[in-house]
């Protein structure tokens, strides 16, 4: 199980899966998002997240068409992207 939360600690999250694989996405608009060269992300099964506070904090910013990425709107810290749309 992964347990991850916002800077702040308003939102906070489980993940019920191995970790793994992290991917390495070097576009425009995640390295943006992130401030840095690249950004690290890890595909979770929708069924297998869970939020264990803060879900009222989340903000939403429509990055691209269909993508939604997902932020804390006390201090900032993106917590998750998503495409709605794909399963």
């Amino acid at each position: 199980m992964l347990n991850g939360s916002c800077l702040c600690g308003g939102v906070a999250y489980q993940v019920d899966v191995a970790s793994g694989p992290i991917v390495h996405c070097h576009c425009v608009t995640c390295r943006k998002a992130h401030g840095s060269a690249f950004s690290s992300v890890m595909p979770v099964p929708r069924d297998r997240f869970r939020w264990v506070r803060g879900e009222e904090l989340l903000s939403t910013f429509e990055s691209s068409p269909g993508k939604f990425r997902r932020f804390c709107s006390r201090c900032g810290s993106q917590i998750f992207a998503e495409r709605p749309a794909q399963p």
